[in-house]
């Protein structure tokens, strides 16, 4: 994976997470380069790789949150930030993503109780009316 070299170069990414939603993870992604420099846009890498006349180029930096990659910073309020790595962060997603199912099955089960409720109800009320 070419997102994968500049790390293995020494590059770190980052990804402050600013919330979670159903397309995924919300925040910033920050690269710090193996000189401590840090950037927050494509463009100012390319030239900072054109400066140094580095072998990486745009294709081993992305800044789209959905790609699992790097470490994640997770702010909680009144909290010190928690780093997840991308391993920890993936079981985090996996047991959100198991959760968010099974209440979307309950709430989809209660439905369904209640409409075979109200219809046995209206049955009885009709044989009633006859």
């Amino acid at each position: 994976m070419k997102l994968r070299e500049a790390l293995e170069k020494g590059w770190k990414r980052e990804t402050h997470i600013t919330g979670v939603g159903r397309g995924g993870i919300k925040g910033e992604v920050v690269y710090t380069s193996p000189c401590g420099r840090s950037f927050k846009h494509c463009s100012d890498i390319v030239k900072f790789l054109e400066k140094q006349s580095s072998d990486l180029g745009r294709e081993n930096f992305s800044f789209s949150c959905r790609i699992l990659l790097g470490d994640y910073i997770e702010s909680v309020q009144g909290k010190e930030p928690i780093r997840h790595s991308e391993e920890t962060l993936a079981i985090k997603l996996s047991e959100m993503m198991v959760q968010h199912r099974s209440e979307t099955f309950s709430l989809h089960l209660l439905i369904f109780i209640t409409f075979h409720i109200l219809w046995c109800f209206a049955f009885l009320v009709k044989l009633e009316n006859e």
